[in-house]
């Protein structure tokens, strides 16, 4: 695997949320998928100007800030943990710096935007610039993957008697289950927002649990608790993908795996990605709740 391919392409009208990284520096090749969390509730703060890009959102912010701190982490002896946890201090760091300090009480005081929400402190989060990612090193001499990961990005390994995994568990299955029983668009939206209080879920005594949030880097500490962190080995392995999950195919569509292997594989990573967009403008229920988002930005990274 010395061969790499990379993607990241935006849906046209609207500002690009996904930010990706990768580096080879004949030991080891370090790689990095960000997807920006689109806003719950929008803020009243400009975060774009902080990164000198008055356009950006919160989301594309967060991916900005989280991708120029690995860069800056690359001369740094690597925990995979670690790795996450400063990334996600550069974002508690710019929203102090905003909010005059890190609190519920600050962040509720400065965003009307949170006001319908003001029965729970916990829902500060829902204005917080957030973002998930997987990062992956691969130890060329080893043949060894370590990587650190929170939220839906994935990491897909091929390998050579035919099989494609993921190797990432992404959100929990209830997310997409209540989503797909769920019949009406406007609940569904609103609880997408409300849904905001399980990144990097806490009760309301501030104890965390896996089992019912999932991991995003928007500043708090208690992200500690949601990374996924693990090395495997290359051997038998042909090919690595990492991406954001408007990469994949539709949930529902079967062997939705194998069968972007089969492109991947065949035609490369943009040849599959137009294949994509082709499923997309010819699913007329693309947009129909109860179904989930369909058309994302697409980022991916295929190491071979």
């Amino acid at each position: 695997m010395v061969r790499l391919e990379s993607i990241c392409e935006g849906v046209a009208g609207r500002i690009n949320e996904d930010a990706l990284f990768y580096a080879n520096d004949g030991r080891f090749i370090t790689m990095a998928v960000i997807d920006g969390v689109t806003d719950r509730v929008v803020s009243c703060r400009n975060w774009g100007a902080l990164d000198g890009d008055i356009d950006l959102t919160g989301a594309a912010f967060a991916a900005s800030v989280v991708r120029d701190s690995i860069i800056s982490l690359l001369n740094e002896s690597w925990v995979m943990n670690n790795v996450l946890l400063s990334c996600n201090r550069r974002l508690r760091m710019f929203a102090r710096d905003v909010y005059g300090d890190f609190t519920p009480q600050a962040i509720f005081e400065a965003e009307p935007g949170l006001a319908p929400y003001a029965d729970d402190p916990r829902y500060f989060r829902l204005v917080l610039p957030a973002c998930v990612v997987t990062i992956a090193r691969v130890d060329l001499q080893q043949r060894l993957l370590d990587y650190a990961h929170v939220g839906d990005t994935e990491l897909i390994v091929f390998t050579q008697d035919g099989r494609v995994e993921s190797i990432t568990q992404t959100i929990p299955p209830h997310w997409e289950k209540g989503l797909i029983n769920a019949q009406d668009a406007d609940p569904i939206i609103r609880k997408n927002k409300r849904r905001g209080l399980l990144h990097n879920y806490t009760d309301p005594q501030g104890n965390t649990d896996p089992n019912i949030g999932i991991g995003v880097l928007n500043g708090m500490e208690e992200l500690a608790d949601y990374v996924q962190t693990n090395q495997i080995s290359l051997d038998g392995v042909t090919d690595v993908i990492l991406c954001s999950d408007g990469f994949l195919l539709p949930p529902e569509a079967p062997n939705r795996l194998s069968l972007m292997a089969e492109w991947v594989d065949q035609q490369g990573i943009q040849a599959y990605l137009q294949h994509l967009r082709t499923i997309e403008q010819h699913d007329s229920e693309r947009k129909h709740y109860p179904r989930p988002k369909i058309h994302d930005d697409a980022t991916a990274i295929h190491l071979r």
